[in-house]
């Protein structure tokens, strides 16, 4: 049974921008999507698929730069935001499924997607099953599952909150995700540890609950099979000095593509996009819109995989 509402947003018109906000459900479980149109730019529209500590609000600055160039959809699948909690049983394809009936009901046939960190496998698994509807794929740290030297730090960051150690919950997510290693230089560490503690320490009793399943579901489920990946151009990349999904487990996803390319990001680690939010922005636009991706101040070297078209990088 499916439950669908759309209405106008003021935020929506205050931007001059047509927002539509929507509720579904999918086996009991609601979820939010919001459909943003482009009256100028490309109609085929980006889909955002959120990581862990993140929703359709932590989007904002991706919207506003990309609302002059196409329409965006952003979801809150269960589990995510303001959406329901989602059991720690329901995996991958169920989450696939939720995108599919977003998309079918929004009568959107393709998109690019977007997606970073807990959205990745999502957006890998929804490639793969229906390639068809994705014209281009960014995976923003990703990697095929949570590697034994991680498990350890993951499994307490859930023990902490059910005995409600906030605090330690926060210094292990921290140290889990981010380079705080004094020898290293990440940009802007001091302030986004800041912004990133006060968050973790915020959270509700509905997101602890979230975050619980959530991370869960992750630990529990078997590894993205890479062995044939999706046969859609692909962008993968992440922080130079990323300890969670580190290069070389980013780059085994970008080998496993026919079309794909692979960097990092300079003085930076999984929470690249506050840390280097400009060069994040420039590299996914020059991708979604087919212009050469090498030279990107900001960036290290690139590498590709497949046949490249002209002006380097800029491949269908």
């Amino acid at each position: 049974m499916e439950v669908f509402m759309i209405k106008r947003d003021v935020w929506g018109r205050r931007s001059n921008m047509s927002v539509h906000e929507v509720e579904l459900s999918l086996d009991g479980y609601r979820y939010f999507a919001r459909q943003i149109d482009c009256e100028k730019g490309e109609q085929e529209p980006i889909l955002f698929l959120s990581g862990a500590f993140q929703n359709m609000d932590a989007w904002d600055k991706f919207v506003r730069y990309f609302k002059d160039k196409c329409a965006m959809v952003l979801i809150d699948l269960p589990g995510v935001g303001k959406s329901d909690l989602l059991p720690e049983e329901y995996g991958l394809d169920y989450l696939v499924r939720g995108v599919v009936q977003l998309l079918d009901h929004l009568r959107i046939d393709r998109v690019k997607i977007l997606s970073a960190s807990y959205g990745t496998p999502i957006a890998y698994e929804f490639a793969k099953k229906r390639t068809n509807r994705v014209s281009r794929l960014i995976l923003a740290g990703i990697m095929k599952e949570i590697p034994p030297d991680s498990r350890d730090n993951v499994i307490r960051t859930v023990e902490h909150l059910q005995h409600g150690r906030t605090e330690m919950f926060a210094d292990e997510v921290i140290n889990g995700l981010m380079n705080t290693d004094p020898s290293i230089e990440i940009n802007r560490r001091k302030l986004v540890i800041k912004l990133f503690r006060s968050q973790l320490l915020q959270l509700t009793p509905d997101l602890v609950e979230k975050y619980i399943a959530n991370t869960r579901r992750l630990l529990n489920h078997p590894p993205l099979r890479i062995d044939n990946s999706p046969d859609v151009p692909a962008l993968i990349f992440t922080g130079e000095h990323d300890p969670f999904t580190k290069p070389e487990y980013c780059r085994e996803i970008a080998d496993s593509f026919r079309n794909s390319a692979f960097t990092t990001i300079r003085q930076a680690d999984h929470i690249f996009h506050l840390e280097q939010f400009d060069t994040v922005i420039q590299l996914c636009d020059r991708f979604f819109f087919k212009n050469a991706l090498d030279g990107l101040p900001g960036c290290n070297s690139m590498e590709y995989r497949g046949i490249l078209g002209d002006g380097g990088g800029s491949f269908d």
